[in-house]
């Protein structure tokens, strides 16, 4: 993950008590969680036959369509569109971190005549807090600062655009409820008490010994390459440094990672509309019998908001991220 995209965003150093893992407390200077966008997944869309079979009738000839199309044309409700943002999440911390909301701009057909955008804020409930209430809606999406985007960035918005699929907030799926928290850091692949683990020596790096080189240079810091007994030289992986635990074993401290999913709803009523211009600028294919690609150029950006103690509210922005959605 790449935590260089925090550089712009400053953050106080201050000391809290917290507990390392397997350790005792002692003073912690707490620091920022980390975020990216790793993808944007269409996860459900009608198919480019339906969609053209739905829009048919309103542009050329009924009997076209008849021939054209063996089944009649859909109803509106069923024509459902469904996307996840997909977003891998980092706590350096020994202390776990939530996430407690999240603000998504999506724009489609950007730069063209039919584009549109919506904004929304999606306030989540701490899964450990007795009194799971969103916030107020004017306090919800504030960012600290000025480094991030609000939701005022992102005003006027299309109505009933987009939605936040309300399993991802109450937590009616158990899939839903592990992003909410990122953990805190943890020992792994520790190594029996007595085997010595320290950084290789340059021998140890030949290729040879096949270890890599040339470490993935967009994790939080180079990678450190260690060696343990007899192992094979290992590279830790991004996030990851060698410590001794409180048992003697030598090993691997590593960052809290989690994946978080959350998924949206496109209205049917808006994106309809919108992919209505689409179908007319195909009428002529339509006329003789072919189908138009219904291809869907988006942007997503917005900002995560955290809760990290001492350090207080927390906010990383993302994107914007674009892409092109292609039914088949």
């Amino acid at each position: 993950m790449n935590r260089r995209r925090l550089a712009a965003l400053s953050t106080a150093s201050l000391l809290a008590a917290a507990c390392t893992p397997g350790g005792d407390a002692l003073e912690e200077t707490p620091a920022p969680p980390y975020a990216e966008l790793a993808r944007v997944d269409l996860t459900d869309s009608p198919k480019n036959e339906v969609l053209a079979n739905f829009y048919c009738r309103d542009l050329v000839s009924s009997l076209v369509c008849d021939f054209v199309f063996d089944d009649p044309p859909p109803e509106k409700s069923t024509l459902k569109f469904s996307f996840e943002t997909v977003f891998e999440l980092g706590n350096p911390n020994s202390f776990s971190v939530p996430m407690v909301e999240l603000l998504l701009a999506f724009k489609v057909f950007e730069g063209q005549r039919q584009s549109e955008l919506a904004a929304l804020c999606v306030s989540f409930c701490d899964p450990a807090a007795e009194d799971c209430e969103a916030k107020k809606p004017e306090e919800a999406c504030q960012p600290p600062d000025k480094t991030v985007r609000s939701l005022e960035d992102f005003v006027p918005t299309v109505d009933d655009l987009v939605r936040v699929a309300k399993q991802a907030v109450d937590g009616t799926l158990d899939e839903n409820l592990s992003f909410r928290v990122i953990p805190g850091r943890s020992f792994l692949r520790c190594r029996p008490v007595g085997t010595t683990c320290e950084p290789c020596e340059a021998s140890a790096l030949s290729p040879d010994a096949g270890v890599d080189e040339s470490p993935d240079e967009t994790g939080p810091g180079a990678p450190e390459t260690i060696c343990c007994g007899d192992e094979p030289a290992v590279t830790l992986a991004a996030g990851c440094t060698l410590a001794e635990n409180d048992a003697g074993e030598f090993c691997e401290l590593c960052d809290g990672q989690v994946e978080s999913r959350v998924r949206f709803d496109l209205g049917v009523d808006a994106i309809t509309n919108i992919l209505a211009e689409v179908a007319a600028d195909a009428v002529d294919a339509l006329s003789e019998g072919e189908l138009p690609s219904f291809d869907i150029p988006y942007s997503v950006e917005g900002t995560l908001f955290f809760d990290v103690p001492v350090l207080g509210r927390f906010a990383i922005g993302f994107g914007p991220f674009s892409s092109t959605w292609s039914l088949d």
